[in-house]
């Protein structure tokens, strides 16, 4: 039996859908920490709170986004 009080958690394929912005993108913000994120072996859940507060902020503030590695080889 389904708990209905329980939040529905978002993946990246529809986090990366709602902010039209690549799932490779979302990815490394998440190892950067930028989106806090739950990971259940290779599966990567983000909660309705950090979805919405991710949209709100606009995905992607112009100049604020490096994706660049930061150990540059």
């Amino acid at each position: 039996m389904a708990d209905n009080n329980v939040p529905q958690m978002t993946d990246l394929n529809e986090l990366a859908a709602a902010a039209q912005v690549s799932r490779r993108t979302l990815e490394r913000l998440v190892a950067q920490g930028r989106i806090r994120a739950v990971r259940v072996g290779r599966l990567v859940r983000i909660s309705p709170s950090e979805r919405a507060r991710f949209l709100e902020e606009g995905a992607l503030p112009a100049g604020s986004l490096s994706l660049a590695p930061s150990n540059p080889r």
